[in-house]
């Protein structure tokens, strides 16, 4: 278990222990500084003191969300016996990906309402009916929320307003253990919507 550490001695400890095993490293001593790292509009990223279940002391990185969002949505759109799927350029990877819809979800907003807001941005779409599948952790070795799925079944395909959107299209639901298979969706958090979808026997 990792604790953290509250007592200013103890986090002075972690710090200097950090310190000199980064100049031992050869790198920057003042990685090792606790407290905020980064903060923005979407996400603030913060360093932690902690003792690890050995005993020794160290830092951790958390990243949560920005002060206005609660996380993420995922939608798995069901168009007849199809899976609705938007091709978007995520700049992260330097890449086009097959993805779910998916967004930031606001800090009070309403899970199925942030999920229809975003299908309709992404595909211009109306659900005709929807279903709360539950809460997925995309890496929760870092990043502190979840990404909520939710199952939405549509009458047509309608226009797409949102300008990150290259593409939407739609695979039988029968081919999709071969568009997994083969890369074409191949972004954790549709691969995890999809698996819950599937598990929850909604797919």
């Amino acid at each position: 278990m990792i604790v953290t550490l509250e007592e200013p001695d103890e986090i002075a400890s972690a710090e200097m222990a950090v310190r000199e095993r980064l100049l031992q490293a050869g790198l920057p001593p003042g990685w090792a500084r606790v407290g905020s790292v980064f903060e923005d509009q979407y996400l603030k990223i913060d360093r932690y003191p902690v003792r690890f279940s050995s005993g020794a002391l160290g830092t951790y990185l958390r990243v949560e969300p920005g002060r206005h969002y609660a996380g993420g949505v995922a939608i798995v759109t069901l168009h007849e016996d199809s899976l609705v799927l938007v091709k978007q350029f995520r700049f992260a990877t330097q890449r086009e990906h097959m993805e779910v819809p998916r967004g930031f979800l606001g800090r009070h907003e309403d899970i199925v309402a942030a999920a229809m807001r975003e299908l309709a941005e992404e595909t211009g779409s109306v659900a005709s009916r929807t279903e709360y599948l539950g809460p997925i952790w995309p890496d929760n070795g870092i990043l502190s929320w979840c990404v909520h799925v939710v199952l939405a079944r549509i009458d047509e395909l309608g226009m797409m307003t949102s300008d990150e959107i290259t593409s939407v299209s739609a695979i039988p639901i029968a081919g999709i253990d071969e568009a997994m298979s083969s890369g074409l969706i191949n972004d954790g958090i549709s691969l995890s919507a999809v698996a819950l979808a599937r598990a929850r026997r909604a797919l």
